[in-house]
């Protein structure tokens, strides 16, 4: 299990889902909580100041038969409203009237039966129509309510001092008091006290809540559809790279994926095709690479063998036999150089290669290899040109790595150049650099071919000419020697001019 990106990714949207619906969820019951209370409060203070009106019509006519209905109709109407008790407490905590809605009657009567029914001293206004009068049996149900301001109100949350204990639930109690002056000048003070179940207020909340998570829900359940949707988009890409990885790991560099997407998926394919072009190229080295190796190694070992077997075997004569192992012993120190070519070419491509740097005469480098090759030089009747800016140059740079450049260099122009040709070799200082070149006029090589030289192994009848005693790793070497140095070697070249090779080194300050 979550093994895949796109069963993470369902995981993760689920867990994000269930998250953001617990914080909203919880967030919007404690604002609707807050809210549907605030609500309510306002609703039932509203409801004591509308009956307050209909009680100052009563008092004002207190004869008329049809204020007192009116009274009692809005208390009624405010209880069956509100779904709650109603009562208007006078000076003293005498109850003088009370109503409620239709379905809290035996709530009513319970309250009523805690009520002690005393004769309190009427005043006159006793809108219970003249029959007894009640006390409220407990001074804290209107003492506090009487020391408010007029008009104001206090809200509380419980069972109102026992009054409602046996309901089994709290009630919402809002008492507000009121006062007017009577015709004869005095002042008459009441108190307006409405009980509301609190589940009532709950239930309105629990409504709420129940929309609430119903919108949730469809919302999850959204969300992971388009989630689902736009996560096998996502992983299926995932996919066909991976299913085409396995097919290039297999060897087979033919496969590519087609997605034409923007985003970072599709520049991921498009770099990885990139990287199977150049896989494939890297295979085709590689083999090319044996390919060059076996036919290099093969060659020289075919003709030690044959001139082996020829001299145990007696098919050379004896007289014959020198000539043979001295073409034994030229074909030995090929493959001996071949060999070493090679693990020259492994150390630059592992980074192992390392540079001894110093400061020597690059001047007398180039002169210490023109007389090393100068047998070579004479058998062809080769003329040597320099050109030195100066006859001291110091640079700074790994002299055996150089010394092996300039001879490779030198070497190279002294097989491809003309019997009774010239080669120029100049030494000649540029800003920071000191630019070394060798030149010949030989038969030159064709310029779709120059960039091709460098390469491992490659030989060409025209830029090679006939001798084919070389391991075709020298120019690869060279290359590879100049950058380690972190300098640049160019190479000039026309079909049947001649060709130069001209490479920089770090110029040494001092003399």
């Amino acid at each position: 299990m979550f093994k895949t990106i796109f069963s993470k990714q369902i995981a993760i949207l689920i867990v994000i889902v269930i998250v953001a619906f617990t914080a909203e969820t919880s967030m919007f019951f404690l604002f609707i909580n807050s809210v549907i209370s605030r609500d309510k409060e306002n609703d039932i203070e509203n409801a004591a100041d509308n009956i307050d009106i209909f009680m100052r019509l009563y008092l004002d006519n207190q004869s008329s038969r049809t204020a007192t209905n009116q009274l009692r109709m809005a208390m009624e109407r405010t209880g069956e409203l509100h779904e709650s008790i109603v009562m208007l407490i006078g000076e003293e905590g005498r109850l003088l009237l009370l109503a409620s809605s239709g379905s809290m009657r035996a709530t009513t009567a319970t309250v009523r039966s805690r009520l002690t029914l005393e004769g309190a001293p009427s005043d006159g206004a006793q809108p219970s129509g003249g029959g007894p009068s009640y006390q409220l049996s407990d001074e804290r149900l209107y003492q506090r309510a009487f020391q408010l301001t007029d008009g104001q109100s206090e809200k509380s949350i419980g069972d109102f001092f026992g009054i409602f204990r046996d309901t089994g639930y709290p009630w919402l109690n809002m008492q507000k008091k009121y006062s007017i002056t009577l015709a004869d000048g005095s002042d008459f003070v009441y108190v307006i006290s409405i009980h509301t179940p609190m589940p009532l207020v709950q239930d309105a909340r629990m409504s709420f809540l129940r929309s609430a998570l119903q919108a949730a829900l469809i919302s999850a359940l959204i969300s992971i559809v388009i989630g689902f949707i736009f996560s096998r988009r996502l992983t299926k890409p995932i996919r066909k790279i991976n299913e085409a990885a396995k097919v290039i790991a297999n060897g087979n560099f033919s496969e590519r994926i087609n997605i034409d997407s923007r985003d970072e998926i599709g520049e991921l394919a498009g770099t990885f095709n990139h990287m199977v072009v150049e896989l494939e190229n890297i295979e085709s080295a590689r083999r090319e690479f044996i390919a060059n190796v076996s036919h290099e190694l093969r060659t020289p070992m075919t003709s030690i063998k044959g001139f082996v077997d020829g001299i145990l075997d007696g098919t050379i004569p004896h007289e014959r036999q020198e000539r043979y192992l001295k073409i034994v012993r030229d074909e030995t120190e090929r493959l001996n150089r071949l060999v070493n070519n090679l693990l020259d070419m492994a150390r630059f491509e592992s980074g192992e290669y390392r540079l001894s740097m110093a400061r020597f005469d690059v001047v007398e480098t180039m002169r210490r290899c023109v007389i090393s090759l100068v047998r070579f030089i004479e058998e062809k009747n080769i003329r040597i040109v320099a050109s030195f800016d100066r006859e001291s140059m110091h640079v700074e740079a790994d002299q055996d790595s150089i010394e092996r450049v300039i001879y490779n260099l030198l070497h190279n122009a002294i097989k491809f150049s003309r019997q009774d040709g010239e080669i120029r070799v100049g030494v000649r200082e540029d800003r920071e650099a000191v630019r070394v070149s060798v030149s010949d006029d030989g038969i030159g090589i064709a310029e779709d071919e120059l960039k091709s030289i460098w390469e491992r192994f490659y030989k060409s009848d025209k830029s090679r000419g006939q001798d084919k005693t070389g391991t075709g790793l020298g120019l690869s070497i060279i290359r590879n020697i100049i950058n380690e140095h972190k300098q640049k070697i160019h190479v000039f070249s026309r079909l049947g001019e001649g060709t130069t090779f001209e490479f920089t080194l770090r110029r040494a300050d001092g003399p």
